[in-house]
Protein backbone atom coordinates (compact mmCIF):
# COMPACT_ATOMS: atom_id res chain seq x y z
CA UNK A 1 0.00 0.00 0.00
CA UNK A 2 1.30 3.46 -0.57
CA UNK A 3 0.96 6.69 1.23
CA UNK A 4 -2.04 8.90 0.15
CA UNK A 5 -1.47 12.69 -1.59
CA UNK A 6 -4.19 14.55 0.68
CA UNK A 7 -6.03 13.01 3.88
CA UNK A 8 -9.25 12.35 4.12
CA UNK A 9 -12.08 13.71 6.25
CA UNK A 10 -14.55 11.33 6.34
CA UNK A 11 -15.21 7.71 6.64
CA UNK A 12 -16.72 7.55 3.38
CA UNK A 13 -13.45 9.77 1.57
CA UNK A 14 -11.28 7.36 3.95
CA UNK A 15 -13.13 4.21 2.65
CA UNK A 16 -12.60 5.17 -0.96
CA UNK A 17 -9.11 6.13 -0.74
CA UNK A 18 -8.61 2.73 1.05
CA UNK A 19 -10.81 0.96 -1.95
CA UNK A 20 -7.40 2.51 -4.10
CA UNK A 21 -5.42 0.11 -2.02
CA UNK A 22 -7.01 -2.37 -1.59
CA UNK A 23 -6.23 -5.42 -4.42
CA UNK A 24 -9.36 -6.76 -6.38
CA UNK A 25 -8.51 -10.63 -5.05
CA UNK A 26 -8.52 -9.43 -1.79
CA UNK A 27 -11.87 -7.45 -1.93
CA UNK A 28 -14.08 -10.48 -2.18
CA UNK A 29 -12.22 -11.77 0.55
CA UNK A 30 -12.77 -8.98 2.88
CA UNK A 31 -16.80 -8.76 1.76
CA UNK A 32 -16.87 -12.12 2.56
CA UNK A 33 -15.58 -12.41 6.23
CA UNK A 34 -17.99 -12.52 9.32
CA UNK A 35 -17.02 -9.82 11.91
CA UNK A 36 -15.24 -11.65 14.12
CA UNK A 37 -12.75 -12.33 11.73
CA UNK A 38 -12.06 -8.33 10.69
CA UNK A 39 -9.23 -8.33 13.59
CA UNK A 40 -7.05 -9.78 11.49
CA UNK A 41 -7.37 -6.85 8.58
CA UNK A 42 -6.50 -4.65 12.03
CA UNK A 43 -2.68 -5.20 11.82
CA UNK A 44 -2.45 -4.42 8.22
CA UNK A 45 -4.89 -2.30 7.42
CA UNK A 46 -5.11 -0.50 10.73
CA UNK A 47 -1.69 0.52 10.53
CA UNK A 48 -1.66 2.20 6.75
CA UNK A 49 -4.85 3.83 7.80
CA UNK A 50 -3.87 5.32 11.00
CA UNK A 51 -0.14 6.29 9.06
CA UNK A 52 -1.42 7.25 5.20
CA UNK A 53 -3.94 8.59 6.48
CA UNK A 54 -3.21 10.93 8.95
CA UNK A 55 -4.70 9.74 12.37
CA UNK A 56 -1.16 9.42 13.92
CA UNK A 57 -0.34 12.67 13.58
CA UNK A 58 -3.42 14.61 13.91
CA UNK A 59 -5.95 14.41 11.44
CA UNK A 60 -8.75 15.96 13.03
CA UNK A 61 -11.72 15.98 10.51
CA UNK A 62 -11.43 11.92 10.24
CA UNK A 63 -10.87 11.32 14.21
CA UNK A 64 -13.86 14.04 14.57
CA UNK A 65 -16.04 11.69 12.08
CA UNK A 66 -15.07 8.38 13.70
CA UNK A 67 -15.88 10.06 16.90
CA UNK A 68 -13.19 7.77 18.58
CA UNK A 69 -10.48 9.00 20.60
CA UNK A 70 -7.43 7.10 19.77
CA UNK A 71 -6.14 6.39 16.59
CA UNK A 72 -5.79 2.76 16.94
CA UNK A 73 -9.60 2.98 17.90
CA UNK A 74 -9.98 5.39 14.45
CA UNK A 75 -8.67 3.03 12.13
CA UNK A 76 -10.97 0.07 13.15
CA UNK A 77 -14.05 2.68 12.26
CA UNK A 78 -12.62 2.98 8.94
CA UNK A 79 -11.81 -0.93 8.70
CA UNK A 80 -15.76 -1.82 9.68
CA UNK A 81 -16.58 1.03 6.91
CA UNK A 82 -14.26 -0.85 4.34
CA UNK A 83 -16.11 -4.27 5.19
CA UNK A 84 -19.60 -2.47 5.15
CA UNK A 85 -18.94 -1.07 2.09
CA UNK A 86 -17.30 -4.03 0.06
CA UNK A 87 -20.27 -6.07 1.45
CA UNK A 88 -22.86 -3.95 -0.05
CA UNK A 89 -21.48 -4.42 -3.00
CA UNK A 90 -21.23 -7.47 -3.29
CA UNK A 91 -24.68 -8.02 -2.75
CA UNK A 92 -25.67 -5.51 -5.60
CA UNK A 93 -23.92 -7.35 -7.99
CA UNK A 94 -25.05 -10.64 -7.09
CA UNK A 95 -28.60 -9.11 -7.58
CA UNK A 96 -29.09 -9.46 -3.43
CA UNK A 97 -30.60 -6.49 -1.38
CA UNK A 98 -29.43 -6.68 2.24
Amino acid sequence: MTACLRLPGTIDEAVDLLLKQVPLSARAEIALMSDDYLIWLHMDYGNFIRNAFGLSTGNRALMAATGRQTADDASWVVIEALWRRLKSEMHMVNGIHA
